[in-house]
């Protein structure tokens, strides 16, 4: 999973990734630039969702038991982005506040005043809700 990458729309996956893997990406429309996530071939994947105003991707990876599903989330959020981007996530992902789904955000959301500890209070609500995502 990568973000801030220098992938464009007009550059195939081959150029950038080897074949030995399914290559999952949401490219900026303003500029260069890209999230993505790479899966070897021999897993099952298939992409859940793609934002269409943040640099948002979710693919599902299945495992030998094909019951359980991750949900793999690449995201990517500018400093100059206001919080509607964790907001879309949140809703994006399902989020309850007391989810039992399986999942994996990556990626860069500029959280510099995130609690990792795993504490879900916070002095707002937009706050509270980001310390919920990164525990």
């Amino acid at each position: 999973m990568g973000t801030e990458s220098r992938i464009s729309v007009e550059i195939n996956n081959s150029k950038d990734f080897t074949d030995d893997y399914k290559t999952f990406k949401r490219v900026r429309c303003s500029r260069v630039g890209a999230v993505f996530i790479c899966i070897i071939n021999y897993i099952d994947c298939r992409v859940l969702w793609t934002d269409e105003v943040f640099e948002s991707i979710a693919v599902e990876v299945k495992g030998r038991n094909t019951k359980l599903a991750w949900e793999l989330v690449g995201d990517y959020r500018a400093l100059s982005e206001d919080m509607r981007v964790i907001e879309s996530l949140a809703a994006r992902t399902g989020f309850s506040g007391n989810c039992t789904k399986r999942g994996i955000i990556g990626g860069d959301l500029n959280l510099h005043y995130s609690d990792w500890n795993g504490n879900v209070v916070g002095n707002s609500g937009t706050e509270a809700l980001i310390n919920s995502l990164v525990w």
